[in-house]
């Protein structure tokens, strides 16, 4: 498996550089990626329904689409992004939530799932996630919430 821990923080770059690795790359990958602060939406949703496009503006936080479906999620460096890659026919996405529970719990941090494949601390959800097919590559990414703010988000997400 090919590890990446991506440096950089332009969620432009860090969207285009999953969709590299998902049509380009045949190894299995791992990243662990940042963006300083934007808001990223799932394919099929409209900025202006999700997001406070004013407050955005007025605060320079980009409003990017992501290639795979769900809701809209916001990024900053208080939150780390987690992209696994793999090829297979049949993608189990739930092995990659036990993957992150596993980790977490190695910390002391216990965390418990929902069918959605979020994950919660103490009632409270601290992680989310969207899956995305590419011919028989499979791409599973999500958000690991730790020290965000907020108060930002509140204002940003509608």
């Amino acid at each position: 498996m090919l590890c990446i821990n991506n440096p950089y923080t332009d969620a432009a770059f860090n969207l285009a550089a999953e969709e590299y690795l998902l049509k380009n790359v045949k190894d299995d990958v791992f990243m662990v990626w940042q963006n300083e602060p934007a808001v990223i939406l799932g394919k099929h949703q409209d900025k202006a329904m999700e997001v406070d496009l004013a407050y955005a503006d007025k605060h320079q936080i980009g409003v990017y689409k992501r290639q795979s479906g769900g809701g809209a999620v916001y990024h900053d460096l208080g939150n780390v992004n987690l992209t696994f890659i793999e090829t297979s026919q049949q993608p189990n996405f739930d092995k990659y939530v036990g993957w992150m529970r596993q980790f977490l719990s190695g910390l002391g941090v216990d965390v418990q799932a929902d069918e959605r494949r979020g994950l919660y601390l103490n009632g409270l959800k601290v992680s989310g996630s969207a899956q995305y097919m590419y011919k028989d590559r499979v791409m599973f990414h999500a958000t690991l919430l730790f020290s965000s703010d907020l108060d930002r988000i509140k204002a940003l997400l509608l």
